[in-house]
């Protein structure tokens, strides 16, 4: 979920900047993929301290049914909610498993191992959006997604481009950063000698800070050893909150 949540203050970021003075992200846990009622909380907590946008890592209409009452946008996860929040519902993040299940179904057919590690993408057409709100969304909001989907598909563009945030080491261990707090090294735990028996090995020589050679971008390289995310980093501007639900 710090992957995710990272990522999408990063996405709001940019686009923020090009018309205020940037935002700031407050996060807290329910630690529940589904719970109605510390979805709700959580969120009504967050929008009582202000928060104009609100979205989450879980499944239920709690946070929705909170941003419909109060009249705040929400980014709902793994599928739309606009017809219980026509007026607040803005767009969401899907996975779509026809890739994974077509993968597998065809090599088994051909007699081909699975492997154990697969990390679908955009363009395989794994990672999609839902409908956008047109009653919500801001104009040219479709033009600037296909935008940043062709370039998330070109290698224009990558989504830890650690020229677009900062990090404080003291409180990020095994963090490397220049002066200006742009990750410079990280060394990410991943999963290697998968044996088919729940056993594996973790090992942490895996420098994830790598610079494209035909772009030049230095990023950090996200599901380059794993399929699973390995992005824990609390990089400045999202601020981690106590409270407990």
């Amino acid at each position: 979920v710090i992957s995710g949540y990272t990522s999408w203050y990063l996405g709001l970021k940019e686009a923020a900047t090009k018309a205020t003075n940037g935002i700031k992200m407050s996060v807290t846990f329910t630690g529940s993929w589904y719970d109605v009622d510390a979805e709700k909380t959580a969120a009504e907590k967050l929008i009582s301290m202000g928060c104009v946008i609100v979205s989450q890592h879980a499944d239920s209409m709690g946070a929705p049914s909170a941003c419909e009452a109060k009249g705040v946008i929400n980014i709902s996860y793994n599928g739309s909610t606009i017809e219980s929040c026509p007026d607040t519902f803005l767009i969401s993040s899907r996975i779509d498993w026809s890739y994974y299940m077509k993968t597998m179904i065809m090599n088994v057919a051909n007699n081909k191992p699975v492997d154990n590690d697969i990390c679908a993408t955009i363009e395989d057409g794994a990672v999609v959006l839902t409908n956008l709100n047109a009653n919500v969304a801001a104009k040219n909001t479709v033009e600037e997604l296909i935008k940043v989907r062709n370039e998330l598909v070109a290698g224009t563009r990558q989504v830890f481009d650690v020229s677009k945030f900062t990090v404080d080491a003291t409180k990020n261990a095994g963090a490397t950063v220049d002066a200006q707090g742009h990750l410079t090294e990280y060394l990410a735990d991943y999963l290697d000698n998968w044996d088919g028996q729940q056993k594996s090995t973790y090992v942490k020589d895996g420098n994830v800070i790598m610079t494209d050679a035909e772009t030049g971008i230095t990023y950090f390289a996200e599901s380059y050893y794993r399929s699973a995310p390995y992005f824990d980093l609390t990089i400045d501007g999202i601020v981690l909150l106590d409270t407990k639900f």
